[in-house]
């Protein structure tokens, strides 16, 4: 086949498909929103994998992440979000991180507690168990 002869098959091709479709309105505007409809939701989904799973977090060492959590045991809630205002709320109400449940070391300074602070991070007693078998970690800078 020669150049030629497959751009005229092409152009004969293209000429049947659009006389074809002015025939049949119908079916083509189906076909058409059904096209649209999948590839539309196929980037959807596509985009929520993406930024879920395949795109990493925008955070120094992502895998060092947490979630403070409470539990409010009378009204059966488990695992339940801590936000940052509640925590603020929290502290503010506390005259102590001892009376926070913080046993061991100190709470957050008031430098670090900016985005240009110093990264510090405040351990759980029952993570510090669990995680570290109560032991001091050796990267860990302990103060009191």
């Amino acid at each position: 086949m020669t150049d030629t002869n497959v751009a005229e098959t092409v152009f004969q091709d293209l000429s049947y498909a659009l006389r074809t479709m002015r025939k049949n309105p119908v079916l083509t505007t189906t076909v058409v929103v059904t096209l649209a409809l999948g590839i539309g939701g196929n980037t959807a989904a596509f985009s929520v994998v993406r930024t879920l799973l395949l795109k990493p977090l925008q955070f120094g060492n992502p895998d060092q992440l947490v979630e403070i959590t409470v539990d409010y045991p009378r009204r059966e809630l488990w695992d339940t979000t801590f936000s940052k205002q509640q925590f603020d709320k929290l502290k503010s109400e506390q005259q102590s991180f001892a009376a926070m449940g913080v046993a061991l070391g100190r709470g957050f300074l008031p430098e670090e507690e900016t985005p240009a602070g110093a990264e510090v991070a405040m351990l759980s007693n029952q993570l510090w168990r669990r995680k570290f078998n109560a032991t001091r970690p050796s990267w860990a800078k302990w103060s009191t």
